[in-house]
Formats: C-alpha cells, sequence, structure tokens
C-alpha cells in the first residue's frame, strides 16, 4: 500500500537537486503499489552564510508527476548547494485515516518546526486514544492520520526525557515510541533534534535496507538486544555507560533517561500495549523483575556481533528450506573493518525501488530498529519479547539481489500489465526451471524436502489466500483432492480468521501470497503457527515475511510484477501449487498414469500461451467493439473453469471499472438467469473436459434468453463452428491441455480483454483507482 523512500547520505558529495532526484525517482518506483498522495523531505539552506538548514517538506494529493513539479518550483526559488551529509524522506500514500489532502499527506510533522518527520506505511489501531492523551497535554494535531500521532508522541517523549538528563539516544526514544504503539507499521524517521541520523523500524509491515559502499568503505552492522535480565543481575563493569563495538561509541541510556521514560507517558491504550508486550510498569528508579525471559523496554541495550552472512539471492533456483538467505557463513570478502570513503543508505518498502542504486540489501524484520549515525554507521536493534522470539533468527544478512533494472522497466511495452502478460511463458518456464523433470516424470521442490515427510504423512491441506491467490488455490483444488485423496479446503484470509478456524497439529496450511506480505494472509499464517499446523508458503518475492515465518515452501521465480493486477503471479501460482500436488503424490501407484500426463502438459504450457498471446489484436477489437461500453458482464464456467470465471472477472473489474461476476454454470438457474437480458455480454468458458455436456447445456440457456452477439464463447481449438452454429457471436479457440491446465490457457485472453477494455476507456491500467499492489494493511 503506502511506500516508504529514505535516502541517507555519508562522506558523499551530493547536490540538494541530486538529493530530491533520487528520492522523487524512488517514489517512481513504488507508484505500482498504490497511493493517492506523495511527499518528500530534505533539507534547504535557510542562511548562505553559516550554512545552516532547515527540512523542506513538499507534499500533496495527486501523482508523483505533480509532485515532481512541485519539487521543481519549489527548489528554483533558492540557490543549489552541495552537502556531504543528509537525510531525506519520500513517501506515496494510500489513504486510511483521512482523504487525500496537503495536510494528510506524509512526511508528517510533530509541529510547525518539524521537530520530527515521519513516513509510515501501515495503521496504527491505537492512534485515537494516544491522540486523545497527547491532545489533554496540549497538543495541536493538523490532520486526520495516525502518523501524525507519531511524530507528536516522539517529541512529547524526547521532552520529557530531554528535560531531566542531558543525552537522548535517537534509537532509545525510538524503542520506548514503539512500545505505545499497537497495530502494523513501518516507520523512517529524521528530527532536527538529531541532525544527520535516520531511524528506521518495522512491526509488520516491509521495509528494505539498500547499502552503496564508496571507495571501499563497509558499513557497521551491529545488532543489539533488549536483554531479559534486570540491570541489579549485572556486575558494574559488565553495565558500561557507553557501549563500544569496533572503535565507534554509543552513549546508552542514563538512569536519569529510564527514569523518565518509566511511568511518564500512562493511559489505558499505553497500559494495553504493556500488557500485551509482557511488560510491567516500573516506578521512577525501581528495577522490575524479569517474566519469564521476555524483555523489558527501558533497559540498556546489550550489544554483541552481528552474524554477518552473504548470500546470493538467485530468482532462476531453487530456495532452501524456509527460503533462507543465510546460505553462506563466509564474511565480505571486503572484510569488515573501518575504511576511508562514503557510503549512501537506501530504505524502502519494496526491493524495485533500491536496484538501480544498489544490490546490497540486509531484509529488515519484524521488531528491527535500524539506527543510521552521524558518523556512517549502521546499528540494528532487535526487541527480544517472547512474540518476535518466536519469529525472528538473531542473524542478519547481506543479501546481493539478482535483478535487472530492466524487469523493472516498461520496455518496449505501453503499460507493465501487458508486458508482464506477454511474459507469462517466460514465466512459468522459470517456475518450472529445474524441478519438473519431464524424462523422468519427476518433480523436485528443494524447498520442501525436509518436511516432505510431515507433508505426506498430514491429515487435511488448508489453502490461504486473498484475491488472485486465493483463485489460483481454487484452480487447483480439485486435482490436489484427486491426487493426495486428502481433504482439501481453499479459504479466503480474512474469512479464516473471522471464523478462527480450529486447526490441528496433523494439518498443513499453504499460505499464498504474491508478495508474501499481505496482511491478512500473514496474519492467518501467524494464527496457524500458533496452533501448531505445518505451514507452506507459495509466495513470489525473496525474503518476505511470509517466505521467512513458514516452515518450508516455494518460491514462483516469476520475476517482479510491477502492474497492481497480478498476471504471471496467478499463471505461476497455479504452476507451483500443481507442482506439490504432484510431489505429494509421487509414491502412488493408481495415480502414475495421471502424473504423467500433468507432467506432459506442464512441459508444453508455454508454447501454448504463447499460441494464445497471437489473439492479441483480435482480442483487442472484441474489446472495443462489444464489450467497451457494457454496464454489467457475466462470465460462466464450472469445474476447473469456475476459478478462472472468478478470477476473469476480478481481471476485468480491477482495471476496467466494469461491473463484473463470475458465475459457475451450475448456479445460473439460481438466480443469476435474471440478470440475462439483450445488453448483458456474457463470456462463456466452454473448453473440453468431464464437464463439457453440462457447460454445452448453459450456453444453449443464455442463447435462448440472451442476445447471441454479446456472447462469447472461450473453446478448445477445433470446437469454433459448434458454437457459431449455435449462433454464438464470437469464439474464442485455444490450445487443449490437461484439464487442470486449462485454466492456465484460458484466464490468458481474459487478461488481454481486460486491459485492451481499460485502455480503450482512458484508464491508468497499471494503477486503478483505490487498489494497491501490496496490501500490507488489513
Amino acid at each position: 500500500m503506502c511506500g516508504i523512500f529514505a535516502y541517507v547520505v555519508y562522506g558523499v558529495e551530493r547536490s540538494r537537486d541530486d538529493i530530491a532526484a533520487v528520492l522523487v525517482n524512488g517514489l517512481r518506483r513504488l507508484e505500482y503499489r498504490g497511493y493517492d498522495s506523495a511527499g518528500i523531505a530534505l533539507d534547504d539552506i535557510v542562511n548562505p552564510s553559516t550554512g545552516e538548514r532547515k527540512p523542506l517538506v513538499i507534499k500533496g494529493p495527486g501523482s508523483v508527476g505533480c509532485l515532481a513539479e512541485q519539487v521543481a518550483t519549489a527548489l528554483r526559488s533558492s540557490p543549489n548547494f552541495k552537502v556531504r551529509q543528509h537525510v531525506g524522506l519520500a513517501h506515496t500514500r494510500w489513504a486510511t485515516h483521512g482523504a487525500p489532502s496537503v495536510e494528510n499527506s506524509h512526511p508528517q510533522a510533530s509541529g510547525p518546526e518539524n521537530e520530527f518527520l515521519v513516513v509510515h506505511n501501515g495503521i496504527i489501531t491505537n492512534y485515537a486514544a494516544l491522540k486523545q492523551v497527547l491532545g489533554k497535554r496540549g497538543y495541536q494535531f493538523v490532520s486526520e492520520t495516525d502518523t501524525e500521532v507519531v511524530a507528536v508522541l516522539l517529541k512529547h517523549l524526547y521532552l520529557e526525557m530531554k528535560a531531566v538528563c542531558d543525552t537522548v539516544s535517537f534509537p532509545r526514544l525510538v524503542m520506548l515510541m514503539m512500545h505505545e504503539l499497537e497495530g502494523a507499521y513501518a516507520l523512517a524517521i529524521r528530527s532536527q533534534f538529531f541532525p544527520g541520523e535516520l531511524v528506521a523500524c518495522k512491526r509488520g509491515s516491509p521495509l528494505v535496507l539498500g547499502i552503496a559502499y564508496h571507495d571501499g568503505e563497509q558499513v557497521h552492522l551491529v545488532q543489539h538486544s533488549e536483554p531479559a535480565k534486570t540491570d541489579a543481575s549485572r556486575s558494574p563493569a559488565s553495565t558500561p555507560g557507553a557501549v563500544e563495538s569496533e572503535g565507534t561509541t554509543r552513549a546508552a541510556m542514563s538512569a536519569a533517561e529510564t527514569a523518565t521514560a518509566n511511568g511518564r507517558f500512562e493511559s489505558s491504550a499505553v497500559a494495553a500495549a504493556r500488557q500485551r508486550d509482557g511488560l510491567e510498569p516500573a516506578s521512577s528508579g525501581s528495577v522490575a523483575k524479569s517474566t519469564g525471559g521476555r524483555c523489558f523496554r527501558r533497559r540498556t541495550p546489550r550489544r554483541h556481533s552481528i552474524d554477518f552472512k552473504v548470500a546470493q539471492v538467485n530468482l532462476d533456483c531453487e530456495l532452501p528450506h524456509g527460503f533462507s538467505f543465510n546460505t553462506s557463513t563466509s564474511a565480505p570478502d571486503s572484510g569488515m573493518g573501518e575504511r576511508a570513503g562514503g557510503v549512501e543508505l537506501f530504505f524502502a518498502s519494496d526491493v524495485s525501488a533500491l536496484v538501480e542504486h544498489t544490490r546490497e540489501v540486509v531484509v529488515l524484520e519484524d521488531n528491527d530498529v535500524v539506527h543510521a549515525s552521524a558518523d556512517g554507521s549502521v546499528d540494528i536493534f532487535s526487541f527480544l519479547d517472547a512474540e518476535s522470539q518466536s519469529l525472528l533468527t538473531q542473524t542478519r544478512a547481506l543479501c546481493t539481489l539478482d535483478i535487472e533494472l530492466e524487469q523493472i522497466e516498461r520496455g518496449r511495452f505501453e503499460h507493465f500489465m501487458l508486458k508482464e502478460i506477454f511474459e507469462q511463458p517466460e514465466s512459468i518456464r522459470g517456475t518450472m526451471r529445474g524441478r519438473v523433470q519431464p524424462a523422468t516424470g519427476t518433480v523436485l521442490l528443494g524447498g520442501l524436502r525436509e518436511r516432505l515427510d510431515d507433508l505426506v504423512r498430514s491429515n487435511r491441506l488448508i489453502f490461504v489466500g486473498c484475491g488472485t491467490s486465493y483463485h489460483a488455490a481454487l484452480a487447483c483444488r480439485q486435482l490436489v483432492e484427486q491426487l493426495t485423496e486428502l481433504p482439501v479446503s481453499v479459504e479466503l484470509s480474512s474469512d479464516f480468521l473471522d471464523r478462527a478456524c480450529p486447526l490441528f497439529r496433523s494439518d498443513v496450511c499453504v499460505f499464498v501470497s504474491q508478495s508474501g506480505e499481505t496482511a491478512d494472509t500473514l496474519e492467518a499464517l501467524r494464527y496457524a503457527k500458533r496452533r501448531h499446523a505445518l505451514t507452506v508458503g507459495v509466495v513470489n518475492v525473496v525474503g518476505s515475511a511470509i517466505a521467512r515465518i513458514t516452515d518450508c515452501g516455494v518460491h514462483l521465480n516469476a520475476g517482479c510484477e510491477i502492474g497492481v493486477a497480478s498476471t504471471k503471479s496467478y499463471t505461476s501460482q497455479i504452476v507451483a501449487i500443481i507442482m506439490i500436488a504432484l510431489l505429494l503424490s509421487a509414491d502412488r501407484l493408481s495415480k502414475q498414469t495421471r502424473r504423467r500426463e500433468i507432467i506432459d502438459g506442464l512441459a508444453a504450457l508455454p508454447t501454448a500461451i504463447e499460441r494464445v498471446l497471437m489473439l492479441n489484436d483480435k482480442l483487442r477489437m472484441l474489446a472495443v467493439g462489444v464489450l467497451r461500453d457494457a454496464v454489467s458482464i457475466l462470465v460462466c464456467g464450472r469445474g476447473y473453469q469456475y476459478a478462472t470465471c472468478l478470477e476473469a472477472a476480478l481481471k476485468i473489474k480491477e482495471v476496467s471499472y466494469i461491473h463484473t461476476e463470475g458465475i459457475h454454470a451450475g448456479e445460473l438457474k439460481h438466480g443469476p438467469l435474471a440478470l440475462i437480458d439483450q445488453e448483458m455480454p456474457m463470456i462463456v468458458f466452454a473448453t473440453r473436459d468431464n464437464g463439457y455436456e453440462a457447460i454445452c447445456n448453459a450456453v444453449h440457456q443464455l442463447l435462448a434468453r440472451g442476445n447471441p452477439q454479446r456472447m462469447i464463447v472461450v473453446c478448445s481449438e477445433g470446437d469454433g463452428h459448434f458454437f457459431q452454429g449455435l449462433g454464438v457471436g464470437t469464439t474464442l479457440e485455444v490450445p487443449h491441455t490437461a484439464d487442470c491446465l486449462q485454466g492456465v490457457v484460458n484466464i490468458v485472453p481474459m487478461q488481454l480483454i481486460a486491459y485492451h477494455l481499460a485502455v480503450a476507456r482512458g484508464l491508468n491500467v497499471d494503477q486503478p483507482r483505490n487498489l494497491a499492489k501490496s496490501v500490507t494493511v488489513q
């Protein structure tokens, strides 16, 4: 949803205008996530003689292109200048609290002096209670956002702490603030009280750190933990007033700071947050007891060296168990020594905003707090409460992205959606590469290898997803049931949570998500983990939350998908789930003929899709001539094609804004036939499978009540003349394949129809209104 981009410069000469260009371009790379407002914050000179700088905030509703024009206008009013240290913030907002407006756009400030500036992705669920408490203390709010509460809370905590102690630590301040917040969020924060510093943190929303070295400089990555033991349990020698690592000194939180923080900001919401995190209120100067290993928020952090590991992330290779990046225990060749030179740091919600700047990234995890200090070093803090202990490893990996810039650019295509539709033959090959062995009739999935015995012994399979991912799982349900002979259910993530679905240790829950960060699916995964079910991830984004948390999984290897409407991810998800079913049934002798048919079909699938793509011109004319002016469209099918109906309807409605309904053919007489008239366009999937005769009967019923010239039938090659003889206005003949794979072929013409409809209606294909690519809030 919202997109965060932050750019930090240390020891590298950059002009103000160059920095502004990097910030704006970072937002362009995040546009696909969906947004309605945009803004940036960077330094501007207020006193040329002294070089004094203050934050310049430019923001408002509208596109990033509009923001770029506003930035250019604002920068022309003052001379350009060069800096060697700078902290810049940028943000695209998808409205949740408050309509799109200048006041509600990010960065959000703590007050008119911009003491703290915050960009935020997520939702603070207890913001109303915090806002009420802060309001009673005299703070004024100018926006309707939950993010402004974060900025004002930071200012409040800072002033309270500063009143009783000389030194306040920026990361410690942010950690204190985090303990008051409920909900999911990723934050990047700069402050005039801490010039040249930036703190970023995350809990439930994605955030990635990119690092670009200059002249061989190596960034210090040091992880901190809040210890569970009490201060009283340490000797004076083990609790120094300052923490040292590799020659760099950090001031620890003083006793006065601790006393100030304890109990100074109290409310019912704060008490609830403390109880949730296993924290006890501590009076000023007291030492709280340890409670079974849970951490306390107000303690001097204990520094220890990070387990520094390097991995090459190859999108064409099977990832190891659990999608772990930690495939090498060796330190980088350049070593960890401090060297002359500079460094640029980039924080973003998605790696697509980082690729053109650096390939070296750290995927941040929940409860991480990253401090970029004024000397260019980077510290990573981590809370060790009960929840995070169950979800987080205590290592960080510096990963090298194997992504080319061309993958996140349109190239010769007018839109990303069209590019990604035409990439499907190759994306499906990528999903199968090294996994499907047609010569031997076998399937290899390295990500499931270690838990394969547990998967085979399971008593039930539950697939969980949202939107297109839900449809992909639904498209495979029948085949998974046939091959595994297990009960299989497919659940909407939100409904799965609402019902608190009963789970058992013998259950396997498969979580399907393109981004691996979908909020409802991620929460459903945590629910399943609490009930000790075996969890499997099917995701496209390497290092995503679902990939890290699940017990095992399969990576799609479909490549970057930028368009909001999922296309190649859908077809790759179907292929991946079918491969899982083939793997689980490998030892069933009675299923070998069926498995051979499917594996042969998989091998021929990319070629079949290439043949469908040759219908592009015909589909463009069909969209413009028959469907462009439709008010509603009915899509009908059954069996394996029921999920295709739902996905086709979703694609058409989300990019063309035409109401489209997917109907199971068996349900026509139970209500939907009342919608049929001479103006209603009808799309029917009538490819050959065991439900072919039944779908032909449905075609007869629709022809008897509707306008034959408004009917489109998707049929197998060679069947077009039959349906034209019945009076059907338009037939689309597609290659025949195994019944369980036919939906992959059939959805491609629907994706193209949806695309051409949106273009013909003059709509933004890649960024439909009110929608976001990555739904990271519930």
